[in-house]
């Protein structure tokens, strides 16, 4: 007795149904839909609103008028730990590069925040920030260990764009770009 053809093999698969056979590629593209719908579904609660949007600007504006004197000084004194609690170890790194490079070109700065706008938020989410801001600055250049004034710009205009992270309740600079284009060397 051949009982091969009456016992389905373990490599055969069933036949579809036509109807089956029309819903199968959904069938197969369902858990890539579901997931793509709760990425969604989750992205869309996770934006922040208008009124988080104008409460973070208050906040990063007034972090930048404390944190903004507090560089003017570093780069007065050399001094970068007076910007421990605004801003990141490797950003003072960057800050005490330039004011050592100041320095070995034989340059002091002396500078006085006059005007800061914030130009541009992107509150990329309830801790994370972009901005971009107008600022007017008063400079002067003295040579080093001397009163001698080497440069004077009383409104040197800059742009400059950072970026902050809300940390322990409140925004630490996390890096800042100068938009050369804009600045004076």
């Amino acid at each position: 007795m051949d009982t091969s053809r009456a016992m389905p093999r373990a490599t055969d698969t069933p036949s579809l149904s036509p109807t089956a056979r029309g819903i199968e590629p959904f069938l197969r593209a369902l858990p890539l839909l579901l997931a793509a719908l709760a990425v969604a579904l989750l992205t869309a609660g996770c934006s922040p609103s208008q009124k988080d949007v104008e409460q973070a600007r208050e906040e990063i504006r007034a972090t930048l008028l404390d944190y903004l004197p507090r560089m003017a000084e570093a780069y007065r004194t050399g001094d970068v730990e007076a910007l421990t609690d605004r801003t990141t170890e490797r950003e003072r790194a960057v800050l005490h590069k330039q004011i050592t490079e100041l320095e070995q070109r034989g340059m002091t700065m002396d500078t006085e925040l006059l005007d800061l706008t914030i130009e541009d938020l992107n509150l990329v989410s309830h801790a994370t920030a972009y901005v971009t801001t107008a600022e007017n600055w008063s400079v002067r250049v003295y040579a080093v260990g001397t009163d001698r004034l080497l440069r004077e710009d009383p409104r040197q205009f800059s742009r400059v764009r950072y970026q902050l992270e809300r940390e322990r309740g409140h925004w630490t600079v996390m890096g800042r770009n100068r938009d050369p284009a804009i600045n004076n060397p």
